[in-house]
């Protein structure tokens, strides 16, 4: 048990530097698998393994613009923001829950003596989270029972802090497929593979300089010479835009008495990312040699054979002869969201 223990490993500080940024990695834990579960069920109820794998934190940082700082976590592959305004609780000895617009994620860290974690992970939560501490709220209506599952129990008491708290991360109540679990479940899992790959999509885009501070953030200042956070909304807001191929209303971001800007990418912005997913789906439409052909003898399959199709099918229509927003077609799986590329 000894020896199994001590392969786990922690690390702070490796950074790596791109065109336009930097990608610090804050925390790592290797050797004993983390797991990461989605929470399903109006009380938890139904718990599903998600990913295992070894854990990280990073944090992104922008240069040449005001300070821009995203701080996400990953186990194994997949990838989670956290911010300010974004519930996030110890639930337990190596345990925690993460609330995201529409889900929650449990995780459990796995077995080893790393007693360092604790404090850099509280440190880190405290600073970007809206860290609570369950063990420390009381239960005066004895609602949670020792045999209670621990994420159950996470779960009531987690309904005694703020009601926005439950309210917006919670599964609304009346919901056309609250009747089928099966089903709820099965899309709680599906948003969360989607959040990933548009948190994938946010760090490569904004390191790469492709998606520019100055022109697609927008930051709603309180102090901008200090670190600019992200607001919780804008991987839940850039998601459904995504799949719905239209913007959404600027939200009213929470004040913050620490004098700390909040980012949100702005309407520019969404709409050119809207343009790289689409382009990226239409080059692997055409790239796919798999693709089911009605008519193998008919003109438009002697334009897919030669490379071509409608002009309509690119992102820009009939005028744009600068080739998809770049990449391998086998690249291209991991950002296929909704309607722009699924």
């Amino acid at each position: 048990m000894a020896s199994q223990e001590a392969t786990s490993k922690l690390k702070v500080g490796k950074t790596t530097e791109y065109r336009m940024g930097s990608n610090t990695e804050l925390l790592a834990i290797e050797g004993n698998p983390t797991t990461l579960f989605v929470l399903c069920g109006e009380r938890f109820d139904s718990v599903q393994s998600f990913r295992s794998g070894d854990f990280s934190v990073n944090m992104v940082r922008v240069n040449n613009s005001s300070p821009i700082t995203m701080l996400t976590c990953m186990v194994g592959d997949h990838q989670w923001m956290l911010a300010r305004d974004s519930l996030m609780a110890s639930a337990g000895e190596r345990r925690f829950v993460f609330g995201l617009p529409g889900f929650f994620y449990g995780m459990e860290l796995g077995s080893g003596e790393l007693d360092q974690k604790y404090v850099t992970l509280e440190s880190i939560f405290g600073r970007f989270c809206a860290y609570q501490d369950l063990s420390l709220i009381e239960d005066p209506d004895d609602s949670t029972k020792p045999e209670d599952d621990p994420w159950i129990a996470a779960f009531n008491k987690i309904q005694k802090l703020t009601n926005w708290r439950s309210t917006t991360f919670g599964a609304p109540i009346a919901t056309p497929d609250s009747t089928n679990s099966d089903l709820m479940q099965y899309n709680k899992m599906e948003r969360a593979v989607r959040t990933s790959a548009v948190v994938k999509l946010l760090v490569h885009s904004l390191l790469a300089g492709a998606l520019r501070p100055s022109k697609h953030i927008q930051i709603d200042p309180t102090n901008t010479e200090t670190v600019a956070l992200p607001t919780m909304w804008v991987v839940s807001d850039l998601l459904n835009a995504l799949e719905t191929g239209q913007t959404t209303a600027n939200r009213e971001v929470p004040g913050d008495n620490d004098g700390t800007a909040w980012w949100r990418v702005n309407v520019e912005g969404v709409m050119f990312l809207l343009r790289i997913m689409r382009a990226f789906g239409a080059r692997a439409a055409t790239a796919d040699p798999k693709r089911k052909r009605d008519d193998e003898g008919s003109d438009n399959s002697k334009k897919e054979k030669r490379g071509g199709g409608s002009k309509s099918d690119l992102v820009g229509g009939g005028g744009m002869k600068r080739p998809p927003c770049g990449g391998k077609s086998s690249k291209v799986s991991d950002l296929r969201i909704g309607t722009c590329g699924n």
